[in-house]
């Protein structure tokens, strides 16, 4: 598929696509985690396994965790100690 002539073009203006929609997905709280979260694991995914770029979607994956509020992180200890607990 990587041969076909309009795989190229596909790809960057999808990348350009994802780059001006993912933003607005990541500062709304609601779509947060079932749009943004989701769609950048794929993208970053997507370039690990089709570009091997090296630790780049690594660090990129590491900095989305910047995007939650610290409360998210206290209700993701409490939820998992509730959970162990029973």
């Amino acid at each position: 598929m990587q041969e076909a002539w309009w795989f190229p073009w596909f790809i960057s203006w999808g990348g350009l696509a994802f780059d001006a929609g993912i933003v607005p997905l990541l500062f709304s709280r609601p779509l947060r985690l079932p749009f943004g979260v989701a769609g950048s694991l794929m993208f970053n995914g997507m370039n690990k396994t089709m570009f091997g770029i090296g630790i780049f979607p690594y660090a990129m994956l590491g900095s989305l965790l910047l995007i939650f509020e610290p409360c998210f992180f206290a209700r993701l200890l409490r939820l998992a100690d509730a959970t162990a607990a029973t």
